[in-house]
C-alpha cells in the first residue's frame, strides 16, 4: 500500500484559495488535481478515481451546486464525497443549500490550516484504509483460490486412489469367475449359479462405485466431455441387442422406434450419451414386471436442433411427490425402493446433469401409478448432415440381422508375445490366464523397473502395463522405454477411473488405454489394434484379425 496516493479533486475559481487549500492538503499518500472549471472537473472525475472533490461553490460556468448535481447523478460519481467551499460571506441558508445538494462538509475562509487540515485528513485516512481493506481482501480471495485448487486436486487424487483400492480387488472377482465359467471346466448347475451371483454382485458394486465417483466429478465440474463424430444407427443397433435380452429376462417386451428419419452422424460424447441412455432404459427395465419398455428416438427442429430419446415403460410410475424429489442425490423414489431394487439413487442425478453438460436435459414427461413413466432425454446433436439420414424400416431391417447374426468366434492371440506389468499378483495371474487361453506367449513383471528391464531385452508386441505401482509406476516405466526409443505398442492396465486419465496416459507415450475390470473381448481387440497399428519395420507387420 506504500505506492498507493489518494486522489482530491480540486475545483476553486480564485488560484490564491487553490494554492492555500492545497498546501494544505500536501501529503506523501496524497495527490491534488486542480480543474480549472467544472467542465474540467467533469473530464476529470471521468479519468480518475478521487475520494474526495473540493468544490467552490460560487465556481464558473455554472457553478459548484451544477458539477454537485452531476456528481449525484451519474453512477460513476455518486459515491464521490465533496467539501463545498467559498470566499465570501455565505449565509445560513447557503449552507444548508449545499448540505441539500450532498455535500460532506462546507469550509469558508479565511482557512483556520490545522482545523481544514485535519477535516481532510478525515477522507484521506478513510480511503486509505478501505483501499488497504480491499487489497486484503484480494488475497484473501487468491489464497482461498489456491486452497480451494489445492483442495480439487486432493480430491481428485483420493477419488482416483479409492477408484484404484476398490476396483483393482472387484476386476480380479470378476476377472476369474468370467474365466472359470468359460474355461470348459466341469462345473455343475449349481457351480456356474455360484459363478454367475459372484459375478453379478461384483458388477453391481463396480456400478455403486462408478455412480459416486461420477457424481464426485460432477460435483467438482471435473467432467470433460469428448465431442465427437457418432454413429447414431450403431448406437441404437447395439442398445437394441442388449436391452432386448434383458427385458426377455424380466419376460418384458422392449422396442425402438423411430417417428421420422434421423441423421446418421451426431457429434457428441458417446460414452457419456451411453450412460445417460443406459440408465434411463435400465431403470425402465428394472421397474417394469410386465408389459414393455420403448425407446422412441427423433430430432425436435425449432429455435434449436435437438436429439430427442423418450423411454416409456409399463411399470410402477411415480406420485407427484416422488417426481418432485427423483432427481435430488441419494434420493429415491422411497424407501421401500432400496430393499426392493437396491442402487444409490444416483443414477438419474448422474444422467439429468450429464445430459445438461451435452446441451439437454433429462425430464419426466409423465408418470402415473401401476401404469407406467415416460422419461425423455435431450441432447444438443452438433452439426448435421441431413443429406445422410436412416429411417425406421432401414433400421429394423438392421435390427433383424444383428439378432440373427451368429456369434463371432473369440478373437485368437496365437504367437503373439505380451509382457503383463502389474503390483498385483492376483492381476497378473488373470491376465495370464485370459492371454494364454486365446494364444498367447506371457511374461510378466511386477514393477516399472522390471518391465524396463525385461522390454528392452525383449522383443515384446505388446506390453500390458499397469499405472499405480509403488517404486516406479507406469507413467513412469513408459516415459523412460519411450525417452531410450523404445517404438512398440504399450497399452495401459488400470483400475482408474478419473476422466483425465486417458489424456495423460497419451501424453506419456501410451498407445491405448484400458479400465478394469478389463472385458475379455475388448483385451483381445485393443491387443490387436495396437499390434497392427504399431510403428514396425514391414517384415513385423500385417497382423490379420
Amino acid at each position: 500500500m506504500a505506492s498507493y496516493k489518494t486522489k482530491i479533486l480540486l475545483v476553486i475559481q480564485y488560484p490564491e484559495s487553490a494554492l492555500d487549500l492545497a498546501l494544505l492538503m500536501e501529503a506523501p499518500d496524497t495527490v491534488v488535481i486542480r480543474a480549472s472549471s467544472c467542465h474540467d472537473a467533469v473530464a476529470l472525475l471521468s479519468e480518475h478515481r478521487f475520494a474526495l472533490a473540493l468544490i467552490d461553490a460560487q465556481a464558473p460556468l455554472g457553478g459548484g451546486l451544477a458539477l454537485a448535481a452531476l456528481l449525484r447523478g451519474n453512477s460513476r460519481t455518486e459515491a464521490v464525497p465533496f467539501i463545498f467551499t467559498n470566499a465570501t460571506q455565505t449565509s445560513l441558508a447557503d449552507i444548508a443549500t449545499g448540505y441539500e445538494h450532498g455535500a460532506a462538509d462546507y469550509l469558508l475562509e479565511p482557512f483556520e490550516p490545522l482545523i481544514t487540515y485535519k477535516r481532510i485528513r478525515v477522507f484521506v485516512e478513510l480511503d486509505q484504509k478501505t483501499q488497504a481493506l480491499q487489497q486484503q481482501q484480494l488475497l484473501e480471495i487468491a489464497n482461498l483460490k489456491i486452497t480451494a485448487e489445492a483442495a480439487r486436486l486432493a480430491k481428485s487424487r483420493f477419488l482416483a486412489n479409492v477408484s484404484h483400492e476398490l476396483r483393482t480387488p472387484l476386476g480380479a472377482a470378476i476377472g476369474f469367475s468370467e474365466l472359470l465359467a468359460t474355461s470348459g471346466s466341469r462345473l455343475n448347475e449349481a457351480d456356474h449359479n455360484c459363478l454367475a451371483a459372484i459375478t453379478r454382485n461384483s458388477r453391481l458394486a463396480l456400478s455403486l462405485i462408478d455412480d459416486i465417483i461420477d457424481l464426485a466429478k460432477l460435483e467438482t465440474e471435473q467432467v470433460d466431455l469428448d465431442i465427437a463424430s457418432v454413429d447414431l444407427r450403431q448406437l441404437l443397433l447395439d442398445l437394441q441387442a442388449v436391452y432386448v435380452h434383458r427385458a426377455e429376462d424380466k419376460g418384458i417386451a422392449f422396442a425402438i422406434k423411430l417417428p421420422g428419419p434421423l441423421p446418421r452422424m451426431i457429434c457428441t460424447d458417446q460414452r457419456r450419451l451411453r450412460q445417460v441412455l443406459n440408465s434411463l432404459l435400465s431403470n425402465a427395465i428394472k421397474f417394469t414386471n410386465q408389459g414393455q419398455v420403448e425407446l422412441s428416438v427423433a430430432l425436435k427442429q425449432g429455435s434449436s436442433v435437438s436429439l430427442e430419446f423418450t423411454v416409456k415403460d409399463s411399470g410402477c410410475g411415480l406420485m407427484a411427490a416422488e417426481i418432485a424429489q427423483i432427481f435430488q442425490p441419494f434420493i429415491q423414489a422411497d424407501s421401500s425402493t432400496t430393499r426392493r431394487f437396491g442402487g444409490t439413487g444416483l443414477g438419474l442425478v448422474i444422467a439429468q446433469r450429464l445430459a445438461q453438460l451435452m446441451g439437454g436435459d433429462v425430464v419426466v414427461r409423465e408418470s402415473l401409478i401401476d401404469v407406467g413413466s415416460t422419461f425423455t432425454a435431450t441432447i444438443n446433436p452438433g452439426l448435421l448432415d441431413h443429406a445422410d439420414q436412416f429411417a425406421s424400416h432401414s433400421f429394423l431391417s438392421d435390427v433383424d440381422a444383428k439378432l440373427l447374426k451368429t456369434p463371432a468366434s473369440p478373437l485368437r492371440l496365437d504367437g503373439l508375445s505380451i509382457l503383463v506389468v502389474d503390483d498385483t499378483n492376483d492381476n497378473r495371474l488373470l491376465l495370464r490366464r485370459l492371454l494364454e487361453q486365446r494364444g498367447a506367449k506371457v511374461d510378466s513383471a511386477n514393477d516399472g523397473f522390471q518391465a524396463v528391464e525385461m522390454a528392452l531385452a525383449n522383443s515384446y508386441d505388446v506390453i500390458l502395463m499397469d499405472l499405480q505401482m509403488p517404486g516406479l509406476d507406469g507413467y513412469g516405466a513408459t516415459a523412460q522405454l519411450r525417452s531410450r526409443g523404445y517404438v512398440r505398442p504399450v497399452i495401459a492396465v488400470t483400475a482408474h477411473a478419473m476422466g483425465d486419465e486417458l489424456d495423460r496416459c497419451l501424453k506419456v507415450g501410451f498407445d491405448h488405454y484400458l479400465k478394469k475390470p478389463v472385458q475379455h473381448p475388448q483385451l483381445a481387440q485393443t491387443i490387436i489394434t495396437a499390434r497392427n497399428n504399431a510403428a514396425y519395420p514391414p517384415a513385423l507387420q500385417g497382423w490379420d484379425l
